[in-house]
């Protein structure tokens, strides 16, 4: 069977399925490929997440030093 049938393509376990299954079909070096794209993905996601909560900490910490009123924190 290539395909799933429609009736289970809404289901989240079948979705995760198919994805999983297309990366086996990749030759090895389509894989490594693949993997190289998601690590620099997952890396850059990382770096903006950690700058936004540092931001977000900076920030904080700046308006307590000059006192905004609570209600704008």
């Amino acid at each position: 069977m290539e395909r799933i049938p429609s009736s289970f393509t809404s289901d989240p376990v079948f979705k995760k399925l198919g994805k999983i299954a297309r990366v086996g079909a990749l030759t090895d070096s389509q894989r490594r490929a693949y993997y190289q794209s998601l690590k620099i993905y997952r890396d850059n996601y990382a770096i903006a997440e950690t700058e936004r909560n540092q931001g977000i900490a900076e920030g904080f910490i700046k308006g307590k030093v000059i006192n905004y009123p609570s209600s704008f924190l």
